[in-house]
């Protein structure tokens, strides 16, 4: 504290809020707004106010809140190969250390695993049995389903999905903790490394921060990223009932989108912690051999269930329509595919076809109703695009 008054009162009130500050009786936010209020008294009354100055900044005050703080979901499935490589990386997460052994959860979710993954999940959780549960599904659900039984088992007032082929900073969830804790958000994102393109980035814009509006869900709309990078309130996951489709792929697409549908505020870190590696039969990897029209259609499709039902809908609907549209167009380049393969004929002859069938007039209805009177979709489709949605669905 340095500086001077000839307020004896005001000095005393100054310091008495110190001490509270200093036990923590009161909030940052209540004390900063006494300080203010003595900063306006005095300068109305024309005597100099005491500039005040910390040595080291203030302990830094939250909500009560119950242990664990969070809940680490890995989904694992025929593993043996790289878990021993990446596991310690989850294990040994600053966040124990920070917070202690009962501030995190780490749920290791064995998705029917069929060879020694489910023995060195075994060994893990002997050797550090605070840490650690071990969830075993007794069929295979894919990553979505085994996030999703992780879920309804977590604890924590924040959630993570870590997948367990992957690497991470040992301080990545004590970092997005702090991040989300400190101003109370619903999500905090980071960057990801990608293996395979040798790249590193960030899906969300880094200057989104705070309370989201319905242009920032637009932009959040356009591009989705990665589950993994991410931390969000448990709270928000649960209270709306998001989930991930199960037994396919992409079923992270519209879980994302439905989650930037919901949230209210949100934080980004520019630090690197987090690298997406590329393991040829992982659960948790997108296959894009799998990826065909079938399974585009049905992220679109639930997309558009899960987005409409929001009550602000209208505040987003041209980020939200531009994801369906760009993924529409996608499929219909995958259909069009379909079309042209020599196997056509005997394709036409199946029910598989005709449940196809069904699928693109449920996609036309889709852009009927929120996609076809929208100009501002122009710039986020290319001229192939618009040239395959004319084709079959105009």
């Amino acid at each position: 504290m340095v500086g001077w008054t000839e307020r004896g009162e005001v000095l005393l009130c100054l310091e008495i809020l110190d001490a509270y500050r200093e036990e923590q009786v009161i909030a940052a936010e209540e004390y900063q707004g006494m300080v203010n209020l003595l900063r306006n008294l005095c300068h109305k009354i024309s005597k100099p106010f005491i500039v005040y100055k910390f040595t080291k900044e203030p302990p830094m005050t939250h909500p009560k809140q119950s242990y664990p703080l969070l809940s680490i979901i890995v989904p694992v499935y025929n593993a043996e190969t790289v878990l021993p490589q990446t596991i310690g990386n989850i294990i040994l997460q600053t966040v124990f250390d920070r917070f202690g052994e009962e501030a995190a959860e780490i749920i290791l979710v064995d998705d029917a695993s069929t060879d020694q993954t489910p023995a060195l999940l075994q060994d893990v959780h002997r050797q550090y049995p605070k840490r650690t549960k071990i969830l075993t599904l007794p069929e295979n659900r894919g990553a979505g389903g085994a996030r999703n039984a992780g879920m309804e088992k977590a604890a924590g007032a924040y959630i993570g999905f870590t997948d367990s082929d992957d690497l991470i900073d040992p301080s990545f969830y004590e970092t997005l903790l702090e991040e989300a804790r400190k101003e109370d958000l619903d999500l905090v994102d980071s960057p990801i490394f990608q293996e395979s393109t040798g790249e590193a980035f960030l899906t969300t814009p880094y200057e989104f921060h705070g309370r989201v509006t319905g242009e920032m869900r637009s932009k959040l709309l356009s591009n989705v990223g990665f589950p993994v990078t991410k931390l969000y309130r448990a709270s928000l996951l649960k209270e709306n009932s998001i989930r991930f489709r199960e037994r396919t792929v992409t079923e992270d697409e519209d879980f994302l989108a439905e989650v930037y549908g919901r949230i209210r505020s949100i934080g980004v870190l520019t630090t690197l912690m987090y690298k997406y590696q590329d393991n040829e039969g992982s659960s948790t990897k997108k296959d894009t051999g799998l990826i065909n029209f079938d399974i585009l259609a049905d992220c679109v499709l639930a997309a558009y269930r899960k987005l409409t039902k929001i009550p602000d809908y209208a505040s987003f609907q041209e980020g939200a329509e531009s994801f369906y549209c760009n993924r529409i167009a996608l499929a219909l380049i995958l259909y069009q595919a379909m079309e042209e393969a020599e196997e056509h004929n005997s394709l036409c002859a199946s029910a598989v076809w005709d449940q196809l069938q069904q699928k693109k007039a449920l996609l036309k209805e889709v852009y009927r109703q929120t996609v076809r009177e929208n100009p501002a979709l122009n710039p986020y489709l290319s001229v192939e695009q618009k040239q395959i949605i004319r084709k079959y669905l105009m």
